[in-house]
């Protein structure tokens, strides 16, 4: 379990193939790093989906279906991006 001070909604930008992809992180827990609403968009529409994370302390997309395959191999920098904003 990761703990670290506020946690306040973030941004990180993602490559994906030619285009950069931003991302807004909401947390749910202002204070421990556990559950995401993140933001995106996709085709000109607003996605939203979450990220929490597991029994093996790592995050994780939880609502897989709401996402295309191809962002859902970004799941790695994703996850990056939380635990380094907390840093």
């Amino acid at each position: 379990m990761y703990f670290c001070g506020m946690i306040n909604i973030f941004e990180a930008t993602v490559p994906l193939g030619e285009e950069m992809v931003k991302f807004t992180f909401n947390p749910i827990n202002a204070y421990k790093l556990q559950l995401f609403q993140v933001y995106t968009m996709i085709k000109e529409q607003n996605v939203r989906f979450h990220m929490q994370i597991n029994e093996e302390g790592a995050f994780e997309i939880t609502d897989k279906e709401r996402l295309p395959a191809a962002y859902l191999a970004l799941e790695p920098q994703l996850a990056n991006a939380i635990i380094t904003n907390c840093s």
